[in-house]
């Protein structure tokens, strides 16, 4: 999952690489992971993004940095985003700006 992140990435396609049923991953995953197996899809997709807009050149947009990790959605990107780090995503952006001087 973490290598296929950014792809959009189906179930089916993780449960043959897991070698198991798409019923199967569900109903085992979360006993070994502790989130279901989407939960630690977005979670490694918000660790990418939050990596790359930490190191961002000037010019580079939330919007490109967040579509590059798999995120469509704007606001459910920046909703996730907030939940797990408690900044918004420009709020990075902008230190990672800042620190470039």
């Amino acid at each position: 999952m973490r290598a296929h992140a950014a792809e959009p990435l189906r179930m089916s396609q993780v449960a043959a690489a897991a070698g198991c049923s798409v019923r199967t991953l569900g109903a085992v995953f979360p006993c070994f992971r502790g989130k279901t197996p989407l939960g630690v899809l977005q979670a490694i997709r918000l660790e990418k993004a939050h990596r790359e807009l930490c190191m961002a050149a000037r010019g580079q947009t939330v919007g490109a940095i967040a579509r590059r990790h798999g995120f469509t959605n704007a606001a459910r990107f920046t909703a996730a985003f907030r939940r797990r780090y408690g900044d918004a995503p420009s709020e990075i952006l902008h230190r990672a700006w800042r620190r470039q001087g």
